[in-house]
């Protein structure tokens, strides 16, 4: 039953993304009002509210249509929908090679050099052993990509798992603080990896 719900969620969210008219309607309804207290500006860019969620599809537009402050995607998600624009902050999770760990740093990299006049901002999980490795690999890369003249600076996050041990969240953060800009909260819980009843992610900007 939950299954067949997302499904059926997911083919609406898609069915709405096509249709701008219909996007640009029912966001007026949704979006908060700017006297209810959640807009906030960040690295130079407004945030109608700090809620955003986490998709690979191609329904980004239709997530945007429902009042949600930002969208991360994956690069594979962002270019499914390549020739629809986004008026709010669009989030690019930087991917590592699936059941290796070897080359995740170059990884990271390559992602960010390919994506970065794409997104406003970039997000990659969290790794309590090798999170400042990885930092420091993409800060070497950000510092000599080219960013427009008066252009919002374009900032690096970690998003936080919510299975970390009070030990290890404690490091992760005294990483994040050394080499990051901000943090998402949170990430996929890992034991809902792969459940395609599991309704995406919410994330909030911290």
């Amino acid at each position: 039953m939950h299954s067949e719900k997302f499904c059926l969620a997911m083919r609406m969210l898609t069915l709405l993304a096509f249709s701008k008219t219909l996007c640009r309607f029912v966001r007026r309804k949704t979006v908060p009002d700017e006297n209810s207290g959640l807009q906030q500006t960040l690295w130079g860019r407004t945030f109608e509210n700090p809620i955003g969620v986490a998709t690979n599809s191609g329904t980004l537009r239709g997530w945007e249509a429902l009042g949600v402050g930002f969208l991360e995607t994956n690069e594979n998600g962002f270019r499914s929908c390549l020739n629809r624009s986004l008026s709010i902050p669009l989030c690019i999770h930087l991917g590592r090679p699936e059941n290796t760990s070897e080359g995740v740093a170059e990884c990271y990299a390559d992602t960010l050099e390919r994506m970065w006049r794409f997104g406003d901002m970039f997000v990659l999980p969290t790794d309590p052993c090798d999170l400042e490795t990885y930092l420091i690999a993409i800060r070497k890369v950000v510092a000599r990509l080219p960013l427009l003249p008066r252009a919002p600076s374009k900032p690096i996050l970690v998003k936080i798992q919510p299975d970390l041990t009070e030990e290890e969240l404690i490091a992760v953060l005294e990483v994040i603080e050394k080499h990051a800009d901000g943090v998402v909260a949170v990430d996929t819980p890992p034991s809902q990896v792969g459940n395609p009843s599991f309704f995406g992610t919410a994330c909030a900007m911290v």
